[in-house]
């Protein structure tokens, strides 16, 4: 393959921030051009050997996820990794779930996942998240308040205090894959 057809890019979509992050953070490891997938013309993805896709993980699913199925004619021919950012550990057995129930089967074995862990801060989250987070937030409140389970109010404690997950660490993996595929 020529050099100049082993380009990357990194194609995300953030909502409150951590994918943009993450994003950022792969796209100077490891050299690629990076785009918000609302600024990018799926056309130009002929300019690359290897698309590093990132969103955020929303309501069980990878909520830009619909770019790739739009594009899949184009991508199938590219090395692709998807990394989904949310606020469950990487290495939750839901994350498997979510990627999942995101991708067909015929899709997902031709991409490697990194589920990658983001930022939690109910202050920031809009109406309408903050609306879908109450009930999940009041049986947090009824366990700690009827059963005074200890990991109730864990968990709701971070209804009240922001969390940041994000680490550099985190996207080793990703930016191995990528370097892997320019050198091969």
């Amino acid at each position: 393959m020529e050099q100049s057809l082993k380009r990357i890019v990194v194609l995300y979509g953030t909502k409150y921030g951590s994918t943009k992050r993450y994003a950022q953070w792969i796209a100077e490891e490891v050299g690629a051009d990076i785009f918000e997938i609302s600024a990018f013309d799926p056309p130009f993805l002929k300019h690359y050997s290897t698309v590093l896709f990132g969103s955020p993980v929303y309501m069980g699913r990878i909520k830009h996820i619909s770019f790739v199925k739009r594009n899949w004619k184009i991508l199938c021919e590219k090395k692709l990794a998807i990394f989904a950012v949310t606020g469950v550990p990487s290495n939750d057995p839901r994350q498997d779930k979510v990627f999942r129930a995101s991708l067909p089967v015929d899709i997902r074995k031709k991409v490697t996942y990194y589920p990658l862990r983001g930022a939690f801060n109910y202050g920031k989250l809009s109406y309408i998240d903050k609306i879908l987070m109450s009930g999940p937030r009041i049986r947090l409140q009824i366990d700690w308040w009827l059963k005074k389970d200890e990991k109730a109010r864990e968990m709701l404690a971070r209804f009240f205090s922001p969390l940041d997950w994000t680490d550099w660490i985190a996207i080793q993996p990703v930016v191995s894959f990528a370097r892997q595929l320019v050198q091969d």
